[in-house]
């Protein structure tokens, strides 16, 4: 289970991420809402709470925000835990 669990996390998360950077570049920043509401629910389930928390604010800033403004340092961020998270993870594999 926590296999199954670890390789939908390897193969969502970080697509999702990426795809909302790809949005955020083009000018697209509300629309990254869905992405990040996705995301969360497994960042939640493996307890990676300081990633979950930035999903959720990035959630919040592109469903309700009136511009863009915030969104990069919250994405760049992201990368920087998404990044060492999956280090972290192939060390214990």
């Amino acid at each position: 289970m926590v296999d199954l669990i670890l390789g939908l996390f390897r193969a969502q998360i970080p697509g999702y991420l990426k795809q909302m950077e790809s949005r955020f570049e083009k000018g697209d920043w509300h629309t990254l809402h869905p992405l990040a509401h996705k995301a969360k629910s497994g960042l939640s389930m493996l307890g990676m709470q300081p990633l979950y928390e930035i999903f959720v604010e990035i959630e919040l800033r592109s469903r309700h925000g009136s511009s863009g403004e915030g969104l990069e340092p919250l994405l760049i961020a992201a990368r920087a835990l998404l990044d060492a998270s999956l280090v972290e993870l192939d060390k214990e594999l």
